[in-house]
């Protein structure tokens, strides 16, 4: 039998049950172990490609300060990579992927991470329901930006991300509230501290955090505007912070509903009141819905009060950020082009709009066909009911 040659590796049976790899790369012999013969084989052959791409064992991987494991090399990301780059919430959001993935992953050596580590963590991070399988997407989305930058260090030859799929997420019904609804809830809240902001946001569709850091030299009311720039938010040991808005689309200019200046108007009179009653204890900071003490509102604060006011309406329970949903939705039902509804949203794109509202898409869409209709061949401008669409589609059939 002819003896193998240098770099292409050897696989075989250990006395325990599991399985081994060999190879021999310039006179240094390596060793991988994996419980079952196809394991060991992915490993194998992430290390050849590792070989052929030229980073190990000379190249940055075989360096001493280079990072030895998955866990090493994560935290080093998250530190020097990820930190100075996102949002503080996004970091946080990265760290916390990170700290879900470690138990499984964390010891794996980093040359060694083969797409059977991979899929093996997905799934315990899954069952018995510990996580969703958004959450799981989420931290493939990590590992696999972290890994993306092990590649551009040549710590890796190829990202071993791209070889598994992530768990497939359930797309969940958008919960809306209809124009009637909307009337109900704007009609029931009047008089109270809360009124004005479910009608600014159900006429824009403002985020909760860029709406509660609003200041009144934010507002225009005799022209009717708005000046979205910044948005207020929690982060760990910091607590309520004022940030930069989301995106550059989310920096932007809103025009507001006569119906909302007017309840801005009779807003700003309640939180003078408000300031009264504090005393001493308000910390002036100009904000259009200040808590009782002047602060910024908190975010569970405000969920809790459209809790009790949807209750009070004999309304369905929706969180804060579904009167968002519900502006958008019903714009887009009313017509208005998606490219004006991406703008009102502060969407970087006008995709996000359209995929994020797709059940949108048939009504409009019919809306379509019916004004093709009109302008093309005359006749009713109303929508055919099912009724009528399967009569022509019968007239059609017997005539050919």
């Amino acid at each position: 039998m002819a003896k193998r040659g240098n770099r292409e590796g050897s696989i075989f049976k250990r006395s325990n049950g599991t399985w081994g790899a060999a190879i021999q790369v310039d006179g240094r012999r390596t060793y991988l172990y994996a419980r079952t013969r196809k394991e060991v084989q992915e490993k194998l052959q992430v290390l050849q490609r590792d070989i052929q791409a030229g980073i190990f064992p000379t190249g940055r991987a075989a360096s001493q300060d280079a990072p030895k494991t998955v866990g090493d090399f994560l935290h080093y990301w998250l530190q020097q990579v990820a930190k100075p780059t996102v949002r503080p919430t996004t970091w946080e959001h990265y760290d916390l992927c990170v700290r879900r993935m470690l138990p499984s992953i964390g010891t794996v050596k980093l040359s060694a991470l083969a797409p059977h580590d991979i899929r093996a963590m997905y799934a315990r991070l899954q069952e018995q329901g510990q996580l969703a399988s958004r959450t799981v997407r989420h931290c493939h989305a990590v590992l696999h930006n972290a890994l993306r930058e092990a590649t551009m260090l040549h710590y890796l030859g190829h990202n071993p991300v791209d070889e598994v799929s992530p768990p497939r997420a359930p797309r969940h019904e958008m919960q809306t509230l209809t124009r009637e609804q909307v009337q109900t809830l704007l009609s029931s809240s009047n008089g109270t501290r809360w009124q004005a902001l479910w009608s600014l946001l159900v006429s824009t569709g403002l985020r909760l955090g860029e709406a509660t850091a609003l200041r009144w030299s934010d507002l225009d009311l005799r022209h009717g505007t708005v000046v979205i720039q910044r948005s207020v938010q929690r982060q760990r040991e910091v607590g309520l912070v004022y940030v930069e808005p989301k995106t550059r689309s989310s920096r932007r200019t809103v025009q507001l509903p006569p119906g909302v200046v007017q309840a801005l108007h009779g807003h700003k009179t309640l939180v003078l009141q408000q300031r009264l009653m504090a005393g001493s204890g308000w910390h002036e900071q100009d904000l259009v819905f200040p808590s009782l003490t002047g602060g910024p509102l908190d975010p569970a604060r405000v969920n809790q009060a459209l809790h009790t006011a949807l209750h009070k309406a004999g309304l369905p329970l929706l969180r804060v950020h579904d009167l968002r949903h519900t502006a958008a939705t019903l714009l887009l039902e009313a017509g208005t082009h998606p490219k004006v509804v991406q703008d009102l949203l502060g969407h970087s794109t006008i995709a996000m709009t359209l995929d994020l509202y797709s059940h949108v898409t048939p009504r409009i869409q019919q809306e379509a066909t019916m004004r093709m209709q009109e302008l093309l061949f005359g006749g009713t401008s109303g929508s055919l009911t099912t009724q009528e669409h399967e009569k022509l589609g019968k007239s059609v059939t017997s005539s050919s």
